[in-house]
């Protein structure tokens, strides 16, 4: 995983998801991911690129 300056918690991985599977946007709107996970942009963009290893990791 490369390493961010801000730290993907489990917590953040599960926003993340739950945006996901809502359906609600396409999760390539980084802006619009944000604004209904909470999110900032750095770790939307960290959890896109390594979102294999979270997956597994946190399932």
């Amino acid at each position: 995983m490369k390493k961010q300056s801000e730290k993907v918690a489990k917590e953040d991985f599960i926003a993340y998801r739950e945006v996901q599977f809502s359906g609600v946007t396409n999760m390539f709107d980084v802006a619009t991911v944000s604004e209904l996970s909470n999110l900032s942009r750095e770790k939307i963009i960290d959890i896109m690129k390594n979102y294999s290893a979270y997956a597994k990791q946190w399932g």
